[in-house]
C-alpha cells in the first residue's frame, strides 16, 4: 500500500512509508565488516556482535526499526520486556542498556531525544513512545492533508469542542491521536501550530482557526 491512502482499521505499510527513503533501515553490520573465506571462531563472532552493540547510533537505528513495528507505539513499562524481546528476536543479541550509558528503557528514550515521540494514553495514564521519522512521515501525510481539507469546509474556524465531530464526519472515522503520537487536541494544535492557532471568541469559547484562512481574511478586512 502506497501514502495516498488511510483506510481506518488498516495499518499503512510501513516499508512503503520509510524504508524506502532508507531513513529506518536497519544496520545489521559493523562499519568496515567483510565477510571470511574462512569459518569465523567463536571469539570473532562474540567480538562482532560486541561492537555492533556498543555503537550508540547503530543501536538507536535499530531500536527505531523496532518501534516501527508498533502500530500505535510501544508500551513505555518498567520491566522493558516489550523492547528487549523484539530486539534480541530481530537482532539476536541482548540489549545492552550499560555499554548505552543508561540504566533502563526510560533513559534510553530520553537520551535518543527527537530520535523518538513519547505520548500518554489520558485513559490509562500509561505512556508510549514511537519512531520519530514513522510520526513524522505518518502527519505530513494523513494529519496535514486531513486537517488541512476539514479547514477548507468550514471556513477556516472550527470550535475546540466540536473539531473530533467534524472530523469524524469528515474523515469517516474518529481521530486517532495515538497513531500520529499525540496525547490529545491540544497537542495536535501544538505540532501543527504553523497551521493552526487556538483562540478565545467572545463568548470565551476556544476556537481552532486556520492560520493562512485566518491571516487571508484578515487583509481582506484591511484592504476594504
Amino acid at each position: 500500500m502506497g501514502v495516498g491512502t488511510h483506510p481506518p482499521n488498516q495499518q499503512p505499510s510501513i516499508t512503503n512509508i520509510l524504508v524506502g527513503e532508507n531513513i529506518m533501515a536497519p544496520v545489521t553490520r559493523a562499519p568496515g565488516f567483510s565477510r571470511r573465506k574462512l569459518r569465523p571462531c567463536f571469539y570473532d563472532l562474540q567480538m562482532t556482535n560486541t561492537n555492533m552493540s556498543t555503537d550508540p547510533e547503530v543501536v538507536y537505528r535499530e531500536i527505531q526499526a523496532i518501534l516501527g513495528t508498533f502500530y500505535s507505539g510501544m508500551p513505555l513499562s518498567a520491566n522493558c520486556s516489550v523492547l528487549e524481546r523484539s530486539y534480541r528476536i530481530k537482532f539476536k543479541r541482548s540489549l545492552d542498556y550499560q555499554c548505552l550509558g543508561v540504566r533502563n528503557l526510560n533513559e534510553l528514550v530520553d537520551k535518543m531525544g527527537k530520535m523518538v515521540v513519547k505520548f500518554q494514553n489520558l485513559e490509562s495514564k500509561k505512556e508510549y513512545v514511537m519512531s520519530a521519522p514513522l510520526v513524522e512521515t505518518r502527519r505530513n501525510v494523513y494529519l496535514k492533508r486531513d486537517v488541512q481539507e476539514l479547514f477548507n469546509r468550514h471556513c477556516g474556524e472550527i470550535k475546540f469542542d466540536s473539531f473530533e465531530d467534524f472530523y469524524k464526519e469528515h474523515v469517516g472515522y474518529e481521530l486517532d491521536y495515538h497513531f500520529y503520537g499525540l496525547t490529545d487536541l491540544d497537542r495536535l494544535c501544538e505540532v501543527l501550530k504553523d497551521n493552526l492557532e487556538v483562540e478565545l471568541d467572545r463568548s470565551g469559547e476556544k476556537v481552532i482557526k486556520a492560520v493562512k484562512c485566518y491571516n487571508l481574511r484578515k487583509r481582506k478586512h484591511w484592504m476594504r
